[in-house]
Order: structure tokens, then C-alpha cells, then sequence
């Protein structure tokens, strides 16, 4: 079987987080990068103050969650401004201009980035899954090797001695 390869190692975007059901962004910037069997995040806060590098496991990947959907900063600023009638454009922009996200949950966090552009997001998550796919394929040829059934005990021999 022939693999895909029209993938993308890295992905730049906006941080997020998810608080309860909803994804917001939040200030700063972020970049999601395959290397080798790891996942390199780097984030970086608004203005600079503050940056990390994560270096997590592709074989801690637990699901990976991609998402469109409202652009819900957009509504609430629609709302507080219904009163000067301007808030209706703000409503109305808020249902049309779309927010795209991924987001990767692994055994201990959970990676959020937002991109507008809906295919490379596919293409990073194609990559993704391709890395997953050859560390479980390798996981499993390792591990076919050495489980080797163990050969079966040989019956007692009973010799015949008379009483």
C-alpha cells in the first residue's frame, strides 16, 4: 500500500486554549513542528515577554481535533454594540468570517493552534498522522520479532518399573 506523502512538517499559527467546550485564541504566536518522532511547539507570548519549547513524544498523541467555527470576540463586541446600531455588522462578521483550529491532546497537554488556511491545517495533520502510523508500524515489527510463542513442555516419560 502506497502512503500519501502530500503533507506538511510544520505549521505557524495563534495559540489557544480550550476552556470548557469553546477554543479561543489567545495573544501571541505558536509553531507545531514534526522532528524526527517528536513534536516540537514553540510559543511565544504577546510582545516577546515570554517564550517555551515543548518537545513531546509523536507515540503521547492521543487524538488530534481539527474545527471551524464562529469567531466569538466578534459577537460579543456585536452585542455590546447593538445599541449604536453598529453591533449588527459586528454579528453579522462574526458568522461569516470563520476561525480554523487544531488541536492535539496528549497524555499531559493539549497543543492549540489557529490557522485560516484550512489545507495546510489537513496537510499538518496528514503529517501527523503519517508519523503516528510508521512509530506504531515499527513499534509492531520490533515486537513481532521478539514474541516468539515458546515452544511447548515435553510430556513426563513415564517409565515402566514393575511394583
Amino acid at each position: 500500500m502506497k502512503r500519501n506523502t502530500n503533507f506538511t512538517t510544520q505549521i505557524n499559527g495563534i495559540p489557544g486554549k480550550v476552556v470548557g467546550l469553546t477554543v479561543l485564541p489567545i495573544q501571541g504566536s505558536c509553531s507545531l513542528q514534526l522532528v524526527d518522532d517528536f513534536l516540537k511547539t514553540k510559543t511565544q507570548s504577546f510582545f516577546g515577554l515570554e517564550e517555551s519549547e515543548t518537545l513531546t513524544p509523536v507515540q503521547d498523541v492521543r487524538t488530534i481535533e481539527t474545527g471551524e467555527g464562529c469567531t466569538w470576540w466578534l459577537f460579543w463586541i456585536g452585542v455590546l454594540t447593538l445599541g449604536i446600531m453598529i453591533g449588527i455588522i459586528f454579528i453579522v462578521l462574526a458568522f461569516v468570517v470563520k476561525q480554523r483550529w487544531l488541536i492535539i491532546y496528549t497524555s499531559r497537554a493539549n497543543l492549540v493552534v489557529f490557522n485560516r488556511n484550512k489545507e495546510k491545517i489537513e496537510q499538518f495533520k496528514r503529517g501527523l498522522v503519517e508519523a503516528m502510523l510508521s512509530q506504531n508500524s515499527s513499534k509492531s515489527k520490533v515486537s513481532d520479532s521478539s514474541l516468539k510463542p515458546p515452544t511447548p513442555p515435553r510430556p513426563p516419560v513415564l517409565s515402566k518399573t514393575p511394583l
